[in-house]
């Protein structure tokens, strides 16, 4: 495959399936667009993992075949798979293999079946994700200021929890869900009732707090400065503004959200970049 259908590839996956970071990516200059579609697209391949096994020992050979390539690809070794073909002619001998093989690690919570513990935990993986791979695509753009890095990360913390939040009854028809124990244990939900797609205030009560914890790091990523070439890494902040928004207007009940279609999320993203907006 061609380095050009290798990112092609990305780009479809990160359409289909990851539309908010797709945006992102085409609101990059040309060289840094390649090297969002390759982050982002490795990042949805992970994501994919647990949906794609039937127990957790099958993820991890999963994961295992990722930090194998990953590790290949610094020495010069490409795997016959698109994304790694991907990276690959994004990144070149600028692949930040520590930074990768830590995204590889965090995403191994996706396979356990428990919540996390805590919010702490909960922010902690935001962090590692979605945070990680802002401040990644930040350096690989030339922007340096630790300031700038630290609201990255904090922007796409605020990001995925709103987002888990947001995607909850997909979540929950799997039996999986993202509130810590100790949000669910303080609103006394019923993870029963949750698992089949029952909404209830204890469950919207959890949400709201999930929410607000996200709604800080959204506030602390607001409040940065930034230079023009770092906005469209912060594009997503305003969408996951608005979504905290309609999250708490409903009381915390994802069931009854009615999400924007494409074209509002791409307009209100390309507003952000243009004018430097955040929420």
């Amino acid at each position: 495959m061609s380095a050009d259908d290798a990112l092609m590839h990305c780009a479809d996956e990160l359409k289909q399936h990851d539309a908010d970071r797709y945006l992102v990516a085409t609101l990059l200059p040309p060289a840094g667009r390649r090297v969002a579609l390759a982050l982002f697209a490795l990042d949805l391949e992970l994501s994919r993992i647990p949906d794609a096994v039937t127990e957790r020992a099958l993820g991890e050979i999963r994961l295992q075949f990722w930090r194998d390539t990953l590790t290949g690809l610094a020495e010069g070794t490409v795997a016959a798979h698109p994304v790694a073909q991907g990276l690959a002619a994004a990144l070149g001998d600028a692949l930040p293999l520590p930074t990768l093989l830590a995204l590889v690690d965090a995403r191994g919570r996706d396979l356990d079946d428990s919540p996390p513990a805590d919010l702490a935990e909960l922010v902690h993986y935001g962090a590692r994700t979605a945070g990680a791979l802002n401040v990644l695509l930040l350096a690989f753009l030339g922007v340096k200021d630790p300031d700038v890095a630290r609201a990255a990360r904090a922007a796409g913390t605020g990001w995925c929890l709103v987002g888990m939040m947001r995607d909850l009854p997909r979540a929950v028809a799997r039996r999986r869900l993202s509130i810590p124990q100790d949000v669910l244990a303080r609103s006394r939900v019923d993870r029963e009732a949750t698992f089949s797609g029952h909404f209830t205030p204890e469950l919207g009560k959890a949400v709201s707090a999930v929410v607000a914890e996200a709604e800080t790091h959204l506030t602390e990523a607001r409040r940065t400065p930034l230079p023009k070439p770092a906005r469209p890494v912060f594009a997503s902040v305003l969408l996951a503004v608005r979504d905290a928004q309609a999250l708490q207007k409903a009381n915390g009940n994802p069931f009854s959200l009615k999400p924007p279609g494409p074209l509002s999320r791409q307009l209100t993203m390309a507003l952000s970049v243009l004018t430097g907006k955040k929420g």
